[in-house]
């Protein structure tokens, strides 16, 4: 997904400065939840994760631990096949 606000902005993304080890960046919020009547539709986290590649990182079943939860806890269904670590450095 890209955002560019220069571009084209959106009322529903919203735009805060957090500090990110220690450098002030813009982060841009994005609301993953349908919007029915605006037919957005598809936008629930469970329905918008197909999967998540994890790596090569120096951690990666830590980060797999972490991401099973958060996304089971977001009612992601079969997080534990959604949730893949690769030691692939490059991908297309």
């Amino acid at each position: 997904m890209i955002y560019s606000p220069s571009y084209q902005k959106s009322e529903r993304i919203s735009v805060a400065i957090q500090s990110i080890n220690g450098t002030p960046q813009s982060i841009c919020k994005i609301p993953l939840k349908d919007v029915p009547d605006e037919d957005l539709l598809g936008l629930n986290l469970p329905e918008l994760i197909d999967r998540v590649i994890i790596g090569p990182a120096k951690y990666p079943l830590g980060i797999y631990d972490a991401l099973f939860s958060v996304l089971t806890d977001a009612g992601v269904q079969d997080a534990a096949n959604k949730v893949i670590v690769s030691d692939l450095p490059l991908r297309h």
